[in-house]
This record gives structure tokens, C-alpha cells and sequence, in this order.
């Protein structure tokens, strides 16, 4: 434990240091710096921590499930990403939203001290050892849920073996699969059950949130809308020469992360392009780049088709917000990271690409309406089957707060 404490220290210390260049550092440092409120009302207070806002998504209708059910409790959200802080702190009136102080034994003290969580839930793969030890000094049960198959296999090598001890000490990790599930337990973690992904939910309740079209776009009269979503780079050299192509579409571009050399590219490549946050640039354009953040997930129901970046890269992105607008969904070869991924190609609404030639068949055969129809029947019916994960959840939280009174 003591390398472990050594590194977590040096590691927000550099975060510290780099406050002054690096964005994603000086976030993190400014929400660090916000006071965090006081329970006046002396409210049990229910523990919430995400990394990011990815992972804020995905709980989020397992906070829901549990308001509704316990109007009295107050609901405390902590971010380690001052990115989804960002994006969830404005919006929630009655919970409150802070930054998580980091797996530092002091600073975690003052924090549990200030709260008193009477439960402590983590999300998918924030396994924070000291904390986890900490809770369960003071009595304080904690839980994992939807945890990732992805980062499960890291804990079969030993240097983790210490992780797997804390999380012992958790009351349940609820895993988003069986396989997931049976690996933690060939693992020793008797702890471990399967409950599924409660993100399935929040993907298909942001379909009917509304969206508002900035006006000063300017569509070209032509059908279909093809949307590149989380694109990187890799993802760019398929799909440039198509967009180039194929004028008769409509494209929007929405890369993972908007860098200043991919800012640059696409200048380059589509000049005419229209940006999504830019007032200015009012020409009319099949091809509109989408440079803000919060607004693709809500964006898949206006398209025809969909292509989901970083399978050419570390692993394909989420696949699930275009599936749950119940249209085909495409993504690279490097997809094995991601169970709908997979089971999409399993029930032939997902299309693994490769190079220029299947991109453009594929392109050509999603604009048949018979495959529009045939996907939508499917995925309603995948997603029917698998938007019962938060009440599962819900449920394992009262019987870990039932007893420990």
C-alpha cells in the first residue's frame, strides 16, 4: 500500500504542477478549490463518485431510481474529471456535485468527516484502495457497480492483488455481464453479481430529451445524415475521402477530442465545413463539425446511420446512444473492448470497417429502408431486454443500507 499512497501523492502533485499549461490539469485543480456545501438539513446523505462524465451518464438513472424512492435523502456526486464536473454541477439544483479530493489519506478524511455518506457507490472502474479501506474503518458500506469487462482483466496480474484485498470490502460489485461477473469470482470476490449496464437506460431517456439546432445552419436539401461520432484521426483517414465523395449525404463530424491538429485537418479537408458553435460561418454545407461537448448523444435520432470512432485506435467507443436511436451503427476493427459492440454484430445492426470499399457499401445498403426498419425492430427489442439494470441496483443499495443500521 505504501508504493501505491507514494504514487497517488506524486501523481496529483504533478497534476498540481501542471495546472499552468495543461487544461485537463488546471480543471481539475480550480474544482478542487470549490467549497463544498453543508448539510444543513442534516439529511442522510447517499455517496455517488464518477470519473467522468461518461460514467455520471451511466449511473445517473441508478440516482434517479433511488430519489424516487427516497425523496429524503440528500445525494452527494463527486467527479475525479473536472469535464463531466463541468457539465453536471450547473444543471443539479437539489443534488450537489463536488470534486473528488484523490486517494490521499488526509484529504480523504476531511471529506468523509464533512459528509458522513451512510452510503458510498463507485462506478465502473473507480477502484480507489485507500478510500474503500477508509469506509470501512468507519463503518461506512460501499458498493461498485457497472463495473467494466474491459478493466477487469488488469487485476489477474499480481502487482493487483492488493486492489482485489480492498475490494473485498465492498458489500457488492455489480458487474454489467455474467462473464465479468464469474471472472471476479474465479478471482476470489465472492462479492460479485451481474445486474447489466444501467447506461442502457440513460441512452434510450436521452432520445426524448430535446435538442436545440443552432440557427445558423444552413442544411443542403439532401438526404440521408450520416453522423462520425467520436472520431479520432485513424477514423478520419477511412471516411475523408468518402465525405469528399459522397455530396449527396449530409455529415456531421464529431471527433473524441477537439485537438488543434484535428481542428486544423478538417479546416484543411472541408473548408466549407459548418461548426456547430460558430455563429459565423453561416454557408450552406452538406458537412457541419460538432465542436462542443454534451450534444452527440442527443444527436443520433436525427440521423440515418452512424459510425463510432477508436476501433482503429485503443478500442472502439460507445456504441450504445446511436443503437438506442434504433439506427445501423458502424464501427473499426478493434471492437472486442465493447459488448454491444459485439452483440450488435450478432444481431446484424452493427458493421465492423475496415478500409474505403466496405465503408462505402455499407454506406450505400444502410439508406435502404428495409434495413432502416429491420434495425429498429431488432435494437427496440435488445433494448427492452436489457433497461433493468438500475432497479437491480436500487435495490442491492437498500438492502446494504437495511443492514447496516
Amino acid at each position: 500500500m505504501w508504493a501505491y499512497t507514494l504514487g497517488v501523492r506524486f501523481w496529483e502533485w504533478l497534476i498540481r504542477r501542471a495546472a499552468a499549461w495543461h487544461a485537463g490539469a488546471a480543471g481539475r485543480s480550480n474544482m478542487l478549490l470549490d467549497p463544498w456545501p453543508e448539510n444543513a438539513e442534516n439529511k442522510d446523505l447517499i455517496w455517488f463518485h464518477c470519473a467522468s462524465l461518461g460514467e455520471y451518464e451511466q449511473i445517473l438513472p441508478v440516482i434517479q431510481c433511488w430519489e424516487s424512492k427516497n425523496p429524503k435523502h440528500q445525494i452527494l456526486i463527486s467527479f475525479y474529471s473536472a469535464s463531466g464536473y463541468r457539465i453536471a454541477k450547473p444543471t443539479e439544483k437539489t443534488r450537489w456535485v463536488v470534486g473528488f479530493p484523490g486517494d490521499i489519506k488526509p484529504a480523504l478524511h476531511a471529506f468523509l468527516l464533512h459528509f458522513k455518506p451512510k452510503l458510498a457507490v463507485f462506478t465502473k472502474a473507480e477502484i480507489w484502495p485507500l478510500c474503500l479501506h477508509l469506509l470501512n474503518l468507519q463503518g461506512i458500506p460501499s458498493m461498485l457497480v457497472a463495473f467494466s469487462p474491459g478493466r477487469s482483466k488488469n487485476l489477474a496480474r499480481w502487482p493487483a492483488r492488493f486492489v482485489l484485498n480492498q475490494m473485498q470490502k465492498l458489500a457488492y460489485i455489480s458487474c454489467q455481464d455474467e462473464e465479468t461477473r464469474d471472472f471476479l469470482t474465479e478471482m476470489g470476490l465472492k462479492n460479485a453479481v451481474a445486474d447489466g449496464d444501467p447506461r442502457v437506460e440513460r441512452t434510450l431517456a436521452l432520445q426524448s430529451e430535446t435538442l436545440d439546432w443552432p440557427e445558423h445552419l444552413c442544411w443542403r436539401n439532401v438526404q440521408p445524415l450520416v453522423v462520425l461520432g467520436s472520431v479520432w484521426a485513424a477514423d478520419l483517414d477511412l471516411w475523408e475521402p468518402i465525405v469528399a465523395e459522397q455530396t449527396h449525404v449530409n455529415w456531421i463530424i464529431a471527433p473524441h477530442q477537439w485537438t488543434e491538429d484535428l481542428k486544423k485537418r478538417i479546416q484543411e479537408k472541408f473548408p466549407q465545413a459548418q461548426h456547430w458553435s460558430s455563429e459565423k460561418n453561416t454557408s450552406i454545407s452538406n458537412v457541419v463539425v460538432l465542436d462542443v461537448v454534451g450534444v452527440l448523444s442527443r444527436l443520433y435520432r436525427f440521423a440515418n446511420a452512424a459510425y463510432v470512432g477508436g476501433g482503429f485506435g485503443r478500442g472502439v467507443h460507445s456504441v450504445l446512444e446511436p443503437a438506442a436511436a434504433g439506427i445501423p451503427v458502424a464501427f473499426g476493427p478493434k471492437h472486442a473492448n465493447s459488448r454491444e459492440a459485439l452483440a450488435f454484430l450478432h444481431l446484424n445492426v452493427g458493421t465492423e470497417l475496415k478500409k474505403k470499399e466496405t465503408a462505402q457499401n455499407w454506406l450505400q445498403n444502410v439508406q435502404k429502408k428495409t434495413v432502416q426498419d429491420q434495425t429498429k425492430t431488432a435494437l427496440k427489442k435488445w433494448f427492452e431486454g436489457h433497461s433493468v439494470g438500475s432497479q437491480k441496483i436500487a435495490e442491492r443499495m437498500e438492502m446494504v443500507l437495511n443492514k447496516n443500521k
